[in-house]
């Protein structure tokens, strides 16, 4: 589930750049887990790095809801 999460992050990040008939597709995937998810809730934001035309580079950060970003 988290990594899916991380997903939908991406995913909608690299949507806000991308014109309104456009769609995303994941091309590659990396994620370390480093610790296991604690708590009821997770909250994930994308960030997009680099635009490119046709693949953007994005990147994730997780944390509880209740925790700055």
């Amino acid at each position: 589930m988290v990594i899916a999460a991380i997903d939908s992050a991406f995913g909608y990040a690299a949507l806000t750049l991308m014109e309104p008939d456009r769609r995303v597709l994941t091309v590659e995937l990396k994620v370390n887990l480093l610790a296991a998810a604690d708590g009821e809730r997770l909250l994930a934001r994308g960030e997009v790095l680099r635009p490119g035309r046709t693949d953007p580079a994005t990147r994730p950060s997780t944390s509880p809801p209740s925790s700055p970003p």
